[in-house]
């Protein structure tokens, strides 16, 4: 019996780190109803949210750069806003927006409370854990959540892992 239970106890957390590679391949449709605890700049049907922070110094200045591309790309076609919102405490606004700006000056950068962020955070289903070290990094994803205008109310359409299955899929997503 104990020899058993140690097979499916190893077989259990080989799916479980099977799991990890695989959903990054997937898109996650969702269809929940988000509360979006800021105000676009500039009117949108679909938003592009993503979570980081400047100083990042691997997953957000290629995330932002893709999405650069990716909304030069569909802005002519759609009403799409993009938004950056900060992970790191302390940051201000005027540091995120000109940050975010930086990018693209369509782009949005938000700056939220440490409540209404770990709120938002919650809603979304966002990791992002603070280093031990004296760095002040975050550890984060390059998940992109895609919002649609529906009524008063944001839906969630799309969490994207990446930004390689934002472009692979976005156009469909937009249109369907």
């Amino acid at each position: 019996m104990p020899k058993t239970r140690a097979t499916l106890g190893g077989l259990l957390i080989l799916l479980s780190f099977s799991l990890l590679f695989v959903l990054p391949l997937i898109p996650l449709h969702s269809g929940k109803i988000a509360q979006l605890p800021f105000v676009l700049e500039r009117e949108a049907h679909f938003v592009l949210v993503f979570f980081g922070y400047p100083g990042c110094n691997e997953v957000c200045p290629r995330t932002l750069q893709n999405l650069t591309e990716i909304y030069q790309n569909y802005s002519q076609q759609v009403a799409l806003q993009v938004v950056f919102i900060n992970l790191h405490p302390g940051a201000s606004q005027v540091a995120i927006q000109a940050y975010a700006k930086n990018f693209h000056p369509h782009f949005q950068g938000v700056n939220l409370t440490d409540q209404i962020l770990e709120n938002l955070k919650s809603n979304l289903g966002v990791t992002a854990i603070k280093t031990m070290d004296k760095s002040n990094d975050i550890l984060h994803s390059e998940q992109l959540y895609l919002l649609e205008k529906y009524n008063n109310d944001w839906k969630i359409k799309v969490i994207y892992w990446n930004t390689d299955k934002l472009r692979q899929g976005l156009y469909n997503d937009m249109n369907s």
